[in-house]
């Protein structure tokens, strides 16, 4: 126990019809506690652009999975 794992994403499309383009990346971490628990943590920036606009989010993710029995 107490293994980490890291990864990484990484996404861009474009869409020609609508002429869009979007860009999602961010990095995670899955830290495992005990056999039976682990705690993820990820980090998410997504930018799109449009012809009707713009938009941008950073989303910050935790969960703690514990099971019983």
């Amino acid at each position: 126990d107490g293994a980490l794992l890291l990864s990484f994403i990484y996404s861009e499309t474009y869409d020609s019809i609508g002429e869009s383009r979007s860009r999602n990346w961010g990095p995670s971490a899955r830290y495992r506690i005990a056999r039976r628990g682990y705690l993820d943590l990820a980090y998410t920036d997504t930018y799109t652009r449009a012809a009707t606009g713009t938009t941008a989010a950073q989303v910050l993710y935790a969960r703690l999975n514990l099971a019983f029995g």
